[in-house]
């Protein structure tokens, strides 16, 4: 999950590089490196660490190159092991994303022909294999096309050569790649946020896809039917910047009303939900005709059974709406982790498999959601990135149009995915004809007004903030939540661990006195979801009772607070009118009070340790 970026035809392509490299950096920050091609030799400058370390202004003139920003995998994270790495005469340089699965056999090949290796990478071996197929060749495409005929596993691949000014080239297996397109130059990265200060025009290349970038234009070699097309990009660059917010994650936090909003847009009216405006699952394979692209909907209705694959906080997405599914369209829904997942065939004839997906190129989840396709499910894809991996191995797929997300902790992409999801539960519900009691009926009726609460509960940040600021004085937290809240705890429980490193834990309620019990002691913190519309909202405050009776500190997240207060417990006030209303809320105040714990104990939000946003490796 490295972040790599290519350009040829720019006024000054370490400067380029270097700002690029800059956005990209949430796919990986343990190393960062830039090559460029000057006066016949090609010139790195690589280093440990971030890429403020590294100084544009040093690097020699070019108006091509390629740059690295690594996510560590084989090797520690330090200056031998960044990339770019380069050949044995030094004349090729290649920046990599992916695993090399077999870098072990080929290293122990290419040591026997006389190589000599710099680092304990698998990709240095990349490097290697293009100067012996250049040698026989002369041309570094065909050298990069014979060189990746020996690697197996998944790759993202950029190369230049010394001896070929002017010219970038990469492919592309099981890893993202994209090409930028403006007026004399060109862009090849792992993410559109690289380049997309410069042009709004991209072309999403596809597995197999070798591509030349030259000052005449691009070629791309492949097994495609169709002709490239350029795509345009529907957000600009103000999207995927602070706009004056200390942190990616607070203003996307902020984004998430605009979000909500843009997920319901053209979906909703009171009592039902429709997919319109082109978002009607329209991708496909790319060895499809257009004329076989697609799914219609109601082939996903006629099933019994949906299975849902995801990981993260996307895992967490799927299992608060597999209740939806269940109580709105009467599709028994089931949710697996993506990583675990092995298709049953027996399954097809009664089951759907809809992978959910922030960026549509999660490793586990696309090996997931390639198995079952070719296990013969019918398949459906949720994600936030068009063109992506996931909308052209599933058969459909629905946008959630959340926009960029840069910071590594999900906020407003689960958000939408929750969203989309209740919006897709309900449509499959009228293709069913399936008609849901008054009750949920009535929580689709109010679910327009979410955007409107959600705002409302970001413009009270006090409580959560203050929450926060005592939750950072612990090593550990519990976040108990009964029923359809359940899923909410454990997304909570999740963005306190993974930007504070407080040691979360999440429990239905009811589940405490069979073993977690035996955990709280003084002081401990435990945060509890009551929702004033839970099934029976006396059990949850009888389970706050359970552990404030044993020491700990116990702080509800409700939309009532009075009655809690009552009974002496510290509340965050959340404002919401259903049972899905608090949801989202109540995510809010989760989210507030892990961001606020984490710039407590000086952690770097954004970026924890040891974490990526995209995470394209398994």
């Amino acid at each position: 999950m490295c972040g790599i970026l290519g350009c040829i035809g720019v006024e000054d392509a370490a400067q380029v590089l270097h700002d690029g490299l800059k956005r990209l950096e949430y796919r990986g920050y343990d190393s960062a490196g830039i090559a460029v091609a000057h006066e016949g030799d090609i010139q790195v400058d690589k280093t440990a660490g971030r890429v403020e370390a590294i100084e544009p202004t040093h690097i020699p003139h070019s108006t091509f190159g390629l740059a690295h920003t690594r996510w560590a995998t084989h090797g520690e994270p330090n200056e031998a092991n960044a990339h770019p790495h380069t050949d044995c005469a030094g004349r090729i340089a290649i920046a990599h994303n992916g695993i090399i699965e077999n870098h072990d056999e080929l290293r122990q090949q290419l040591r026997q022909d006389g190589h000599a290796f710099t680092s304990t990478t698998d990709t240095e071996v990349i490097a290697h294999l293009i100067e012996d197929a250049y040698q026989a060749t002369g041309d570094l495409g065909q050298a990069l096309r014979q060189a990746r005929h020996r690697l197996e596993g998944s790759y993202a691949i950029l190369a230049v050569h010394a001896d070929e000014p002017n010219l970038v080239v990469g492919t592309r297996h099981e890893s993202p790649l994209v090409v930028g397109i403006d007026d004399g130059a060109l862009y090849l990265a792992s993410d559109i946020v690289a380049f997309r200060e410069h042009t709004d025009r991209v072309v999403h290349l596809e597995d197999g896809d070798l591509v030349r970038l030259t000052p005449q234009g691009l070629i791309v070699d492949g097994q495609r039917t169709e002709p490239v097309q350029a795509e345009q990009v529907a957000w600009d660059l103000e999207d995927a910047t602070k706009a004056g917010f200390p942190h990616f994650m607070l203003k996307e936090m902020h984004e998430q009303p605009r979000a909500l909003r843009e997920a319901l847009t053209g979906r909703t009216q009171p009592g039902s939900i429709e997919l319109n405006d082109g978002d009607t699952p329209t991708c496909s394979p790319s060895n499809e005709t257009a004329r076989d692209r697609g799914i219609d909907l109601a082939q996903v209705a006629d099933h019994d059974q949906l299975i849902f694959i995801a990981c993260g906080s996307s895992y967490n997405a799927a299992l608060a709406a597999a209740h939806e599914f269940e109580q709105l369209a009467g599709i028994e829904a089931r949710v697996e982790r993506a990583s675990e997942y092995e298709p049953n065939p027996w399954q097809t004839d009664r089951a759907a498999v809809v992978a959910v997906t922030q960026s549509g190129e999660t490793a586990d989840t696309l090996r997931a959601l390639e198995a079952a396709k070719q296990a013969g499910f019918t398949t459906l894809a949720v994600t936030n990135t068009n063109g992506s991996t996931a909308t052209r191995t599933a058969h459909g797929w629905v946008p959630i149009r959340a926009g960029p997300e840069i910071s590594v902790a999900a906020t407003k992409t689960f958000a939408s995915q929750l969203a989309v999801l209740h919006n897709l539960a309900a449509h499959l519900a009228h293709l069913r004809g399936f008609t849901p009691d008054p009750r949920v009926r009535e929580e689709l009726d109010h679910l327009q007004d979410v955007p409107t609460q959600v705002q409302a509960t970001l413009d009270e940040a006090g409580p959560a903030n203050a929450v926060g600021q005592r939750l950072a004085d612990h090593d550990r937290c519990f976040v108990l939540g009964s029923g359809p809240n359940h899923p909410l705890a454990e997304e909570i429980a999740l963005k306190i661990k993974e930007i504070s490193y407080v040691h979360a834990e999440a429990f239905p309620a009811g589940e405490l006195k069979h073993g977690p019990l035996a955990l709280v002691e003084e002081g401990t913190p435990v945060l509890a979801l009551a929702p004033r519309t839970a099934e029976d909202p006396e059990a949850m405050i009888s389970s706050m009772s359970e552990v404030a009776a044993r020491g700990a500190d116990v702080i509800a997240i409700t939309d009532e607070p009075q009655p809690i207060e009552e009974r002496g417990f510290q509340t965050v006030p959340v404002a919401s009118k259903t049972e899905a209303g608090f949801v989202y809320s109540a995510l809010v105040q989760g989210q507030r009070i892990a961001y606020q714990c984490a710039v407590e104990r000086g952690c770097n939000v954004d970026k924890p340790r040891n974490l990526a946003k995209s995470v394209t490796v398994e």
